[in-house]
């Protein structure tokens, strides 16, 4: 009994010390995030996710990968999803406008 104690206790350490680590690497990918966001010119612009993208661009999924690989579109990540600004999307948006899609 006291072994599968011991068992439990060790991996409760190992538990604790991975949850920590976790948490050290949100903590630094939201400071990125907000460092990455200190030029966001007001409070209106909010956050986009990549359906909201899609939609303010006209553009399928495929076109928005191949933009993002191209480096046409930078995302702002959080962990592996992708945010973008409206501001983020002046560029592509023109572009969209030029070529009639929206």
């Amino acid at each position: 009994m006291l072994n599968l104690m011991n068992r439990i206790c060790d991996l409760l350490e190992v538990i604790t010390s991975l949850l920590k680590a976790i948490l050290t690497h949100i903590t630094e990918e939201m400071n990125k995030v907000s460092t990455d966001t200190a030029e966001i010119p007001s409070e209106l612009d909010h956050m986009l996710d990549i359906a909201d993208v899609l939609d303010k661009l006209g553009i399928s999924e495929s076109k928005y990968y191949r933009l993002v690989r191209e480096g046409k579109l930078r995302p702002r990540k959080l962990g592996k999803r992708h945010y973008y600004y409206l501001s983020d999307l002046h560029q592509q948006l023109e572009e969209s406008r030029r070529k009639g899609r929206i």
